[in-house]
């Protein structure tokens, strides 16, 4: 991965997402599902889209 790359998922994605972002695709959607799971337990409703987010 090239420093550029990272630089550019840092900026617009934040530290987090950008490590994320970089994993292998296995370990990525562990980390998404854990993001999810997450997010439920402490009660977002994940029924609807993000404000922002249009279809």
């Amino acid at each position: 991965m090239s420093k550029i790359m990272r630089d550019f998922h840092v900026r617009a994605f934040g530290e987090e997402i950008a490590r994320i972002n970089f994993l292998p695709e296995p370990a990525r959607k562990q980390a998404v599902a854990e993001m999810i799971d997450h997010a439920r337990s402490k009660g977002v409703n994940l029924s609807h889209p993000a404000r922002g987010i249009t279809s």
